[in-house]
């Protein structure tokens, strides 16, 4: 009998450390200005009942993420879009979001997973990326485009000419022809 007891209570604690031992790693993205149907998203809903990190976790499940864990306001924008509705808020007395930091768990990665994603032909709203935006060319264009895909930042970026359409991420420019040159992949990292 005592044998039996004894295995239970190396059962138990084996559990216990294998228990304290899994950690849980997070995802987070932050949104500086967040924009919702091309307009700043309003701090509260239609009613003025859900404000703050409510309209925030929603916007981050539509997002993709779980919630928001931060949140903070910027009073006055003059117009806002509710969330979840066509209507918008006009005047001075609209609030939005300075920012929006959303987070989500993500399984223990196996060995020899990587946090790499390759993107191969990258594009932004079903164009290619072009290699500049109105200020910038190469790793800071591929940087931006990583950070919208929910990575830090790109590791690696190899650029391809004689791309016949392409659009800035910035200003959402649009150039069409030979002269266009683009990305032929980025790699990001998480």
């Amino acid at each position: 009998m005592w044998n039996c007891v004894i295995n239970v209570m190396l059962l138990l604690s084996i559990m216990t450390i294998d228990a304290l031992a899994t950690v849980v790693h997070y995802d987070y993205r932050r949104f500086w200005d967040p924009l919702y149907h091309s307009q700043r998203l309003a701090y509260c809903d239609m009613t003025a009942t859900k404000c703050g990190m409510s309209v925030a976790t929603h916007y981050c499940e539509s997002m993709g993420y779980t919630r928001a864990d931060q949140v903070d306001i910027a009073y006055n924008v003059g117009l806002a879009h509710y969330f979840n509705t066509k209507l918008l808020c006009k005047g001075w007395t609209c609030n939005g979001f300075k920012f929006i930091r959303c987070m989500r768990a993500h399984p223990q990665r196996q060995h020899g997973d990587c946090h790499h994603k390759i993107f191969v032909l990258p594009r932004y709203n079903h164009y290619r990326i072009a290699w500049c935006n109105h200020k910038y060319c190469g790793k800071k264009v591929a940087n931006s485009f990583c950070r919208r895909m929910g990575y830090m930042r790109a590791s690696a970026y190899t650029s391809a000419h004689d791309v016949y359409a392409t659009r800035n991420i910035g200003d959402q420019r649009l150039c069409f022809g030979k002269q266009c040159k683009g990305f032929a992949q980025i790699t990001c990292y998480r």
